[in-house]
């Protein structure tokens, strides 16, 4: 009875390790499908109304973009507690500080990272430019996680319950 109890407990281990790969991948996709988002909704309030950068932060915390809102929450709080660091710097610690829970990668990070080179700095059309360049990045970026995800997150999946069967029959 204990043998067998082992034995499902190494299944089931096996397979949530499997099962979190693929969730991994599954919030990457997440976040950069939302950051995404955002920079769509930057992107139509800077052509169409050409709203001030501090208040088109202000309004992505009040958005309901998943991952991307709270980036911008944490962006604005920073923002707000000290004033006397430029925005690039806010928007480059705030990307670096939260790549692991948004799930990035080091070359997502990068590009968001660089957006701080351009945004509040230049005139309206040079800053959308940049935010275009930045947005193309993110869907190549993004469709690449997509399709990193169809073909190998089904495989940790299996791979997490083949390892699992096989640890089990090498028990027996």
């Amino acid at each position: 009875m204990l043998r067998m109890l082992g034995m499902v407990l190494v299944v089931g281990a096996s397979t949530t390790l499997g099962l979190s790969a693929r969730q991994r991948l599954s919030h990457r996709v997440r976040s950069l499908t939302q950051f995404i988002q955002a920079f769509d909704l930057l992107i139509a309030e800077m052509q169409s109304n050409q709203t001030p950068l501090p208040q088109l932060i202000s309004m992505l915390t009040q958005e309901d973009i998943g991952e991307s809102t709270r980036f911008f929450k944490i962006l604005q709080k920073r923002m707000q507690a000290n004033t006397d660091l430029s925005f690039s710097y806010h928007w480059q610690t705030t990307a670096r500080d939260l790549a692991e829970d948004l799930g990035l990668e080091s070359g997502e990070v990068d590009v968001l990272r660089q957006a701080a080179s351009y945004l509040g700095r230049y005139q309206a059309e040079q800053q959308l430019a940049g935010l275009m360049h930045t947005r193309e990045q993110l869907v190549g970026i993004c469709r690449q996680a997509r399709q990193t995800l169809e073909t190998k997150g089904n495989l940790y999946r299996t791979c997490g319950i083949a390892v699992g069967v096989v640890v089990v029959l090498m028990m027996l």
